[in-house]
């Protein structure tokens, strides 16, 4: 039967943001456009001082990705500089390589310094397109943020208004309880089972596609010993024998080459540093997905081996 808690719910309420992120996002935020905001004025400071064409191209590129062809009207290189630079942030979001729009931006600018415009009459209407594309993220993040805030705000309030009715169901009838596994699920058992249970330098079965997404070796063996560990736990508790040993072998197979040397490209382009080292700075896509692996295991099996002070004197 649901039954209702009889008890002050003011600590239950959800709290009303005041701010659409957090303080350190919004730091990150503040110091990135605080450094762009210098540099579009840098580029724009031969404008303002009417200086020679060739030097208001090279600021006005370095102001905006492509500036300079725009600065010309040369539309379609514009555009493609432009968009080449767009898929640099795509890049960038997709594979960690910080160096990717910065090196996209700049070939943009070196184009626009080596080429000859002694020819090519200045389009008047450039300064104020390039000014309007600077103001974007500004105007843009702001916008994006402020109504993020109102619908956040907005929803905890319509919650809050649920979680302070007096006669609101905090528990329900529990779920229907299977003492055993179906046969779908044993299939899928015997899937992983297979995998897992391979010498640790085998990955056969597994899709090798690319290290760096989500076809990564590193999350297939994440959610098998996942499973494997679920599975145990709640329908296996006293057997170990090969269902141990299968969560054993994947950890070790996280350790293989092939599942971390990801890392020493990753680390490169994304922190400039070249260690290849998996756990040390800021790879919590591997490292605190292992931790997790280690953590299921020793939960559903009670095996210890996997403490921090034994992995160290090992």
């Amino acid at each position: 039967m649901a039954t209702a808690i009889d008890r002050p719910t003011e600590n239950l309420l959800i709290p009303i943001r005041d701010s659409a992120v957090g303080p350190v996002t919004a730091r990150r935020t503040r110091t990135t456009l605080t450094i762009y905001a210098m540099v579009a004025f840098i580029g724009f400071l031969p404008t303002l001082l009417d200086a020679h064409h060739h030097w208001r191209a090279l600021g006005m590129g370095l102001a905006i990705p492509g500036g300079g062809c725009l600065f010309y009207g040369h539309g379609w290189l514009f555009a493609a500089s432009f968009l080449s630079f767009l898929f640099g942030l795509v890049l960038w979001f997709g594979t960690a390589n910080a160096l990717a729009p910065p090196t996209v931006w700049l070939l943009t600018l070196m184009m626009v310094f080596h080429h000859n415009h002694s020819d090519d009459t200045p389009w008047g209407p450039a300064k104020w397109v390039a000014l309007g594309i600077v103001l974007v993220p500004f105007v843009g993040i702001a916008v994006i943020r402020q109504i993020d805030l109102w619908r956040g705000r907005a929803l905890a309030k319509k919650r809050n208004e649920y979680l302070s009715e007096p006669e609101t169901v905090l528990s329900a009838e529990p779920a229907q309880t299977q003492d055993e596994l179906s046969e779908e699920d044993l299939a899928v058992l015997r899937y992983s089972l297979n995998r897992a249970l391979q010498p640790v330098d085998e990955f056969n079965g597994f899709q090798i596609i690319d290290q760096i997404k989500l076809a990564a070796l590193r999350y297939q063996l994440n959610w098998m010993s996942y499973g494997l560990s679920l599975m145990q736990y709640n329908y296996t508790p006293a057997f170990h024998g090969y269902v141990s040993e299968a969560q054993r072998l994947a950890i070790d197979k996280m350790r293989d080459r092939k599942v971390w040397k990801f890392w020493r490209l990753e680390n490169m382009w994304g922190n400039l540093d070249l260690n290849p080292d998996p756990i040390v700075r800021d790879n919590i896509m591997y490292s605190a997905y292992l931790g997790t692996m280690m953590g299921a295991y020793m939960s559903a099996t009670g095996d210890r081996d996997y403490q921090p002070r034994k992995l160290l004197s090992a």
